[in-house]
């Protein structure tokens, strides 16, 4: 809450130092089970056919969707980048080229440390703590200590870049008019989205609390269950603003691969992945209580009341429509000159509030 109460530049910074160290860790590991196991640390039985094909690859493909949810919050900080049509774009692409080859090298490394006929009795017998047994057998006890404690500053990594998204969303929706116009409010000194940022984590500590008081595990009954919803909502949102796409840009026709061929495969992917996530939504929450496999139901009650608030707006509040969605980038701003220098970053001539509407 703190963190996000301040300026975007000092989560980034934080995220950075901690993105980096558990990289570094996982590197570290990588070289070496590569030294001592030397060419069958990266077994060919990985990607034979018969392995990638074999039964499970559907609930394979819908963690590795799930391994990538955020990919996409670049667009997030738009408004508070210093030039967020070069920077979001770029941005992206690393992220996702970055995240997929150290994922994919990883796990193939692991898979030949442990032995491709041997990898799932041990994930099976170890679940959790499975890199931890690696880390043990090639890198020593104390660096498996610092595993653990890197695995708490990513789950703090993650909860941060989730706090600051879900903050950001509730400023959009707060400038649309369809939440209190307080949240729409940027910090005079930080020029962050302070307002939204309490209320996010007076409604965290609140659910929190309310599992507490029930009685209710708060890995199995909690974590589990809200982290399926939330990544089936947004692979979701994902699908729809792929189709959202071609729909805004089908009377243009330049740039089709990025207003017509990239978004229908996105939202076929993306449609495949939801479908994967509600057939197997007790894979991915680990519990098969029927008050928690008939979460996803909620998304579509609340995505029917958002369409039905949309088509009211549009014939009751035709201004106010028009302004769903307000334009999140601001046109560019000219080549500063000589006499005008750059603003340094965090002044408020650059923040939220000045975005162009």
């Amino acid at each position: 809450g703190m963190l996000g109460f301040r300026e975007a530049e000092l989560s980034a910074r934080l995220l950075s130092i901690c993105m980096v160290c558990e990289i570094a860790i996982l590197v570290a590991l990588d070289i070496a089970i590569l030294v001592r196991e030397g060419g069958s640390a990266l077994p060919s039985a990985s990607f034979a056919p018969n392995e990638v094909l074999a039964p499970g690859l559907g609930v394979s493909v819908m963690f590795g969707f799930a391994s990538f949810l955020g990919f996409e919050s670049a667009a997030l900080y738009s408004e508070e980048a210093k030039a967020p049509r070069r920077s979001v774009p770029r941005a992206t692409i690393i992220a996702v080229l970055t995240v997929a080859s150290f994922y994919a090298l990883t796990s193939w490394v692991a898979v030949g440390a442990l032995g491709p006929d041997r990898v799932r009795a041990q994930a099976e017998g170890h679940l959790g703590d499975l890199f931890f047994l690696l880390s043990d057998s090639y890198l020593g006890h104390p660096a498996t200590v610092t595993m653990q404690v890197l695995l708490c500053t990513s789950l703090f990594a993650a909860w941060l870049a989730l706090h600051n998204a879900a903050n950001r969303y509730m400023y959009a929706l707060s400038r649309d008019g369809l939440l209190p116009g307080g949240l729409h409010t940027t910090h005079a000194g930080h020029g962050s989205v302070h307002r939204a940022s309490v209320v996010q984590s007076v409604f965290s500590a609140v659910v929190v609390t309310l599992f507490a008081v029930a009685g209710l595990d708060p890995y199995v009954n909690m974590s589990t269950s809200m982290l399926g919803l939330g990544t089936l909502g947004i692979i979701l949102l994902q699908a729809v603003a792929s189709v959202a796409v071609i729909g805004y840009f089908r009377h243009q026709r330049e740039g089709r691969w990025q207003t017509v061929v990239a978004p229908a495969l996105g939202a076929l992917g993306l449609i495949t992945a939801a479908i994967l996530v509600v057939s197997n939504f007790d894979v991915l929450t680990g519990t098969t209580d029927p008050v928690v496999t008939a979460l996803p139901w909620l998304l579509l009650v609340v995505g029917g009341i958002g369409v039905g608030l949309a088509t009211w707006l549009r014939s009751a509040r035709p201004d106010r429509y028009a302004r769903l969605g307000g334009a999140s980038v601001p046109a560019p701003a000219p080549e500063p000159t000589a006499a005008e220098p750059t603003a340094p970053a965090g002044d408020p001539s650059g923040s939220l509030s000045q975005a162009a509407p």
